[in-house]
């Protein structure tokens, strides 16, 4: 029984090890510095984005007037590196 509770102990901390792609850890002392929380608020923009629609006139705050380019925006999702030997996963 010991040996089941410990194997599952160490499966629920290996998963956790994991974590979601792209996630990081929150920052428990407070939200940062101006310039931290301009890169985060710049990443994560909740507004839309004019290249995918119809651009949506005074519907952005003034600081967020241009949104960052797609090949911009695509190198914020990192690809995984390719291990030798190994195919590279669809995603």
């Amino acid at each position: 029984m010991r040996i089941i509770a410990g194997f599952l102990i160490f499966l629920t901390l290996a998963a956790g090890g994991f974590g979601c792609r792209g996630m990081h850890i929150p920052r428990i002392q407070g939200p940062g510095t101006a310039p931290y929380q301009r890169g985060i608020a710049e990443r994560f923009d909740p507004y839309p984005e004019n290249d995918v629609g119809p651009a949506v006139v005074g519907g952005r705050p003034r600081d967020f007037d241009r949104p960052a380019a797609e090949p911009v925006r695509a190198g914020w999702l990192r690809q995984p590196p390719i291990r030798s030997g190994l195919p590279p996963s669809p995603l």
